[in-house]
């Protein structure tokens, strides 16, 4: 991808995303005769531009964009990464960026607008939050994330544009919406036993796993001043430690290892066949639950390993899987009561979007 257009891709609008004309102010479709208009709904993307109207409340184009714009520049770099540098693949770009933009824009939008409505719900339950509860939520927020640098939360509402109050009003406004969430997934019934078992037999492929070895492992990195020998020496002497009755392979790995698994005592976890080259693959698999290998040379290290547990290859049992099971129809019927919940609340709502092809879901 060319830096001219990685550098356009940064000035992307909901506009151009999208397709459709920014015009500012708005203006009929009709009265505009290029081709983009005509095919087109016109919007207006001028930032102080109204989105979406939900009940008393509006939305507009400059607060989608705000949680949308962290994430533009994941889209951008996987458009350069993923298209060629030709005329065709920066069409293609474009298009992925324009279809990306466009997607999360609307997603974010929705989900505005499902959180007016929880918050309006609540409110009209005639819920509150205590004064002192809000307080201590506010500093709690200043430590966790402003590390109770009151000068560095002023920086951070001068940079977006928002007052000590209007701060506030977002922090109860998300602690009422995890509230309200919370709510519905108290409704939610308890899983059968019945359903788990009807679940896990439709579902028996997703429960096949490969051999695999739990392990935790100690590195040895060859110094300027050492030779291959030398730290195999410095390795069969740790094997030696890591064999003796009561030793402790995870003080053994904190204090001797020089990988990114030393502050973890060692812990690699569970390792499935092939992920290791040769003969590393071999030894692990080798090992018994309990044992450690003898110090292996590769490169310019040395490696040590202990197995802590084998599995075979096959299909995971029942019991193995139950919880997962339960968690993961936890998790769908939640969505769905919410998602029936949320509906509802669209139905008794005045909701008006300003996005072409939105309305006919808005109730």
């Amino acid at each position: 991808m060319t830096s001219r257009i990685a550098t356009l891709f940064f000035a992307v609008t909901l506009a151009g995303a999208a397709g459709w004309p920014a015009v500012l102010p708005a203006q009929d479709a009709s009265a505009s005769n290029s081709t983009a208009a005509a095919s087109s709904p016109t919007v207006n993307t001028s930032t102080n531009a109204i989105v979406a109207v939900v009940n008393d409340k509006i939305i507009t184009v400059a607060q989608v964009e705000k949680q949308i714009d962290p994430v533009k520049p994941t889209i951008y770099a996987n458009a350069n990464a993923d298209f060629p540098d030709t005329p065709e693949g920066e069409a293609g770009a474009r298009k992925y960026v324009a279809d990306q933009v466009t997607h999360l824009f609307k997603e974010v939008l929705d989900n505005m607008v499902d959180n007016i409505l929880m918050v309006q719900a609540f409110n009209d339950a005639g819920y509150a939050i205590p004064r002192s509860f809000m307080d201590q939520a506010f500093d709690e927020s200043i430590t966790n994330r402003f590390n109770g640098d009151r000068e560095q939360f002023l920086q951070y509402l001068k940079g977006n544009d928002l007052t000590e109050r209007q701060y506030r009003q977002q922090l109860q406004d998300d602690m009422i919406v995890s509230y309200m969430k919370q709510k519905q997934q108290d409704t939610v019934n308890a899983i059968s036993p019945d359903r788990i078992v009807k679940y896990y037999d439709l579902h028996k492929d997703q429960w096949r796993q490969e051999a695999a070895v739990k392990i935790r492992q100690i590195t040895l990195k060859l110094g300027t001043l050492e030779t291959t020998n030398l730290l195999l020496q410095q390795g069969q002497e740790i094997v030696d430690q890591a064999r003796a009755p009561g030793a402790n392979f995870a003080e053994l790995a904190g204090h001797y290892s020089q990988d990114e698994f030393k502050s973890d005592g060692g812990e690699v976890g569970w390792v499935e066949k092939g992920k290791y080259q040769q003969p590393m693959d071999d030894i692990i698999f080798a090992l018994k639950p309990g044992e450690v290998s003898n110090p292996v040379a590769l490169g310019d290290s040395v490696y040590i390993f202990k197995c802590e547990d084998k599995r075979d290859a096959g299909l995971q049992t029942l019991e193995q899987v139950h919880m997962q099971i339960e968690s993961a129809l936890l998790v769908l019927d939640t969505r769905e009561a919410e998602a029936k919940w949320l509906k509802k609340l669209r139905k008794n709502a005045y909701i008006k979007y300003n996005i072409p092809g939105m309305d006919e879901d808005a109730n």
